[in-house]
């Protein structure tokens, strides 16, 4: 995100966190943000005008084998960020995740009930209600996102390409739908929303939702790896340990009355996603990585 702002012309100041980063095109900080005085200390050096928070534990697994550390990132800590930026005036955008509704229907719109299944879910739903609390005029986007990563271990699409380029038979949820987007699509929305006085929870999903058994398939056919390494499983049968939702399709409709643009397809993120490969994207996301 923060080198889609930088490239966008914004000056940007990213948290690294505990991997420190070089040659970067923006300053970068590493802090913990499990720390209280370091958030409002960071606030207050930087003189930001504006809050992108990003951060959160994202392993839904994890999340359910470690739920305090999963209560203290996803929920304790948007929250004191958000009463951070609200008592500074600060612009504030939380990136939250369709895992907050329990997935039974899908096709969800901002005004239906979360309803989470899983201790991500939860945790990212109290999130949500922490910064509605402390930061009133704050924006949450749900989203659910693909791309390249600096670690190259962080998206689903990583994940179909690593194996399927090395000839590995992948399974693929056949009863798991959700409708995510590019991260450097997601990335230009956070920066349309910025730039328009507007408040509250919005979805940013992509034109139509599919099973992640279909995902890898575009994945494979976009990349010209073979299609047949990619089979038909279910999540029940995977032993995982956290419950997945089933459909956690979500509409979009108020983000494109907001920016006047139609969703975009998965098929033409994933295009975007391999002209990024050609570029060298992939490999200027992991050179950014300083031994640690």
């Amino acid at each position: 995100m923060a080198l889609d702002f930088a490239r966008r012309g914004e000056e940007v100041i990213g948290v690294a966190g505990q991997q420190p980063l070089r040659g970067q095109p923006f300053e970068a900080v590493r802090i913990d943000l499990r720390d209280d005085d370091a958030v409002e200390h960071l606030l207050d050096r930087t003189g930001c005008e504006a809050v992108v928070h990003c951060a959160a534990m994202t392993d839904v697994d994890a999340c359910e084998t470690a739920p305090d550390a999963a209560w203290r990132l996803n929920a304790r800590l948007p929250g004191r960020l958000a009463a951070a930026a609200a008592g500074r005036g600060l612009r504030l955008i939380h990136v939250s995740t369709d895992a907050v509704f329990d997935g039974v229907r899908g096709g969800y719109a901002e005004g239906d009930a979360p309803s989470p299944v899983n201790v991500y879910g939860r945790t990212k739903l109290a999130g949500e209600r922490a910064v509605e609390r402390a930061h009133p005029d704050a924006v949450i986007v749900r989203v659910n996102f693909f791309g390249w990563s600096a670690t190259g271990r962080r998206s689903l699409a990583e994940w179909f390409f690593d194996h399927l380029r090395r000839g590995i038979r992948v399974g693929g949820f056949t009863d798991v739908r959700i409708s995510p987007l590019l991260a450097n699509d997601v990335a230009n929305v956070l920066a349309a929303l910025l730039a328009r006085d507007v408040t509250g929870v919005f979805h940013a999903g992509a034109a139509h939702g599919l099973s992640k058994f279909e995902f890898g398939r575009l994945v494979a056919r976009e990349f010209g790896f073979d299609e047949d390494l990619v089979t038909a499983s279910v999540s029940a049968a995977a032993g995982l340990a956290a419950p997945r939702p089933r459909n956690l399709c979500l509409r979009s409709d108020r983000l494109a009355r907001v920016l006047g643009v139609r969703p975009a397809a998965v098929e033409g993120g994933l295009t975007r996603l391999h002209e990024l490969h050609r570029n060298g994207y992939r490999e200027l996301l992991s050179g950014m990585l300083a031994p640690r």
